[in-house]
């Protein structure tokens, strides 16, 4: 949860990590982004998602609502919502808080979940509300983070295709390893055809088996793996791996159109559109060429060799030249 320090909204939410943290003794997972000029958040419960992103105006009106005798930067508002955030508890160590500034130590944090007042969000599903009770430089501070449902790219585009790349990049890694695992039995049943022995007892192994392995594996991680509510889902390592697949990913993005689905990039969709336009205009002018030539053949432009005046007497030929007929 750093710092955006280049003032962009926004601009530093897909660089950040999903931390876990606890809310009212629930584990979620949240990733959020804070600059001078305001944040995003991303908020889930294994279950639902949620967003909210607020610009300076947008912060600065929610400050006067809820703490009509409080004037402050929204430079310090946002520094000061950033410390608290990380200050929130993780799973497993509820009481135990991060070290951060005096009055976002102190903060408290509560959240309600509640139906949409407005017509056109019930399609959106259920909001969510963090309320805020700290401190800041003395004097109380009420926050509250109303976020929405996030929209369907949003969880792709932060969790869903990144936690992909993951199991890709684990799933490679573990092969790599079994792999030099059977190499290392390999050299060491050399050695042993060699009569060469382990000096001490205790650090002979046996060949590896990969099944077996992996039998036993499952049998004694699976059922906590797949329990999140005990477990911090993204640790040390995982994190580190989120932004380097993150990262990797968006570079890929900006050298191809979008892949996410339901959303195509505002550049791509504007080459797409001028393509089409250009498509469309070259296309109907093959086919205004074609209909004419066709014409042409069918109704070539060759001159009559007699045509009859309106008045009485003989007909007459044409004076239309030579060069008036048909191509």
């Amino acid at each position: 949860m750093d710092n955006d320090h280049d003032g962009r909204l926004g601009a530093g939410l897909a660089d950040q990590p999903w931390t876990s943290v606890v809310l009212e003794d629930r584990p979620c997972l949240m990733k959020a982004s804070f600059s001078s000029r305001g944040y995003s958040l991303l908020l889930s419960d294994m279950a639902h998602f949620w967003s909210e992103e607020m610009n300076a105006e947008g912060v600065g009106k929610r400050l006067g609502e809820l703490n009509r005798r409080l004037g402050a930067p929204v430079e310090r508002v946002c520094e000061h919502l950033r410390e608290a955030v990380g200050s929130l508890p993780r799973p497993g160590a509820a009481a135990d808080r991060h070290d951060g500034a005096a009055g976002a130590a102190a903060a408290a944090f509560s959240w309600t979940r509640r139906e949409p007042a407005e017509p056109e969000e019930k399609a959106g599903g259920t909001v969510a509300v963090v309320a805020l009770q700290s401190r800041m430089s003395g004097v109380p501070l009420r926050w509250e983070f109303r976020l929405s449902p996030a929209e369907h790219p949003t969880v792709w585009d932060e969790l869903v295709a990144p936690a992909l790349g993951m199991l890709r990049m684990l799933s490679r890694e573990s092969a790599e390893l079994r792999a030099c695992i059977r190499r290392k039995d390999a050299e060491i049943a050399d050695y042993r055809d060699s009569g060469a022995r382990v000096s001490r007892k205790h650090l002979e192994t046996k060949p590896f088996d990969d099944g077996a392995f992996t039998t036993e594996f499952y049998s004694k991680n699976l059922v906590s793996c797949v329990d999140l509510s005990a477990e911090v889902v993204f640790d040390g390592g995982l994190q580190r791996l989120y932004g380097e697949v993150a990262s990797t990913r968006r570079a890929a993005r900006k050298r191809k159109p979008s892949t996410t689905p339901g959303k195509l990039g505002l550049a791509s969709g504007r080459a797409c559109t001028l393509q089409c336009l250009v498509g469309r205009a070259l296309l109907a002018r093959a086919l205004v060429l074609l209909i004419t030539q066709r014409a042409r053949v069918r109704f070539p432009l060759t001159a009559p060799t007699s045509m009859t005046d309106n008045r009485t007497g003989p007909p007459h030929k044409s004076t239309r030249p030579s060069s008036w007929r048909g191509v």
